[in-house]
């Protein structure tokens, strides 16, 4: 059995990325709220897609977070995440200065700096694989 604070590692492909992709192809250059950034699937291919794009990206689950900064440290400063529910956005986007969510989650604040306005935001709601596939993380 693995132990929790050992966890297997965070591997999940998302299944939307082309729709995804074609979406944000539209919007104008600015920040995108990725508010479920999970393992950075879809923020890496929206930062691939767009280098005119800076992403924000929230997750609740450090473990993803950890993943998502692995992933996503190839775009440096054009990524940003913060540990975070959803009733934190507000906080989240207008910044650690505010007593955003992004406080105490270790994760080093980097540009882009938090924004009110944005020029797309995606909620992935689905269900997270990995979470499932890992008994000790609370769904058996």
């Amino acid at each position: 059995m693995v132990a929790f604070d050992a966890p297997q590692p965070f591997v999940h492909r998302p299944v939307m990325v082309d729709e995804i992709i074609a979406l944000v192809s539209t919007v104008p250059a600015g920040a995108v709220l990725d508010a479920t950034v999970g393992g950075g699937g879809h923020a890496a291919a929206i930062l691939e897609a767009r280098a005119d794009l800076r992403l924000i990206g929230i997750d609740r689950d450090p473990h993803a977070l950890a993943a998502a900064t692995r992933r996503l440290a190839p775009f440096g400063n054009r990524a940003l995440l913060r540990r975070a529910r959803f009733d934190q956005l507000a906080s989240v986007l207008t910044g650690p200065a505010a007593g955003g969510a992004g406080a105490g989650s270790g994760i080093p604040p980097a540009d882009p700096a938090p924004t009110d306005e944005l020029s797309a935001f995606l909620f992935d709601l689905g269900v997270s694989s990995p979470q499932l596939d890992q008994a000790e993380r609370g769904f058996s």
